[in-house]
């Protein structure tokens, strides 16, 4: 990310509120399946440790969009010992798949929104999206 930033400075320069998209340059995921559990192991880690990959994930999705590195995150619980609310707050999409509880929804989605109970089937999900 920070090699793309380096070569992206002067096009954002003279191109104010422009984008990776609009330089050509394909987006970057960086895709992390099961958080919860990725973070659960990461307390084996040293303080330290801990808190320069929680840096360099918060890195990732502050300045990742208009670079074109995206973080993706699937977990199967959300609250505020999965993720932290700086990141979470930062993600773009957010799906909720299958049943969950109150307090997954209003992590995820916030305290403001009102999720009725719906029986869920095949194909149904809660998506919000900024915009």
């Amino acid at each position: 990310m920070k090699k793309r930033q380096d070569e992206l400075q002067d096009y954002f320069k003279s191109n104010r509120n422009k984008t990776y998209k609009d330089a050509g340059l394909p987006a970057l995921i960086l895709l992390i399946d099961e958080f919860g559990a990725l973070r659960e192991s990461w307390k084996t880690l040293a303080k330290k440790e801990r808190d320069e990959v929680d840096s360099i994930l918060s890195d990732v999705a502050f300045m990742g969009r208009q670079l074109g590195c995206i973080l993706w995150v699937a977990t199967q619980q959300m609250n505020a010992q999965t993720m932290p609310t700086a990141i979470r707050e930062q993600l773009v999409l957010k799906i909720a798949l299958g049943d969950s509880d109150g307090q997954t929804y209003r992590t995820l989605f916030s305290s403001g929104v009102d999720i009725l109970p719906v029986q869920f089937t095949a194909g149904k999900e809660f998506i919000a999206i900024q915009g």
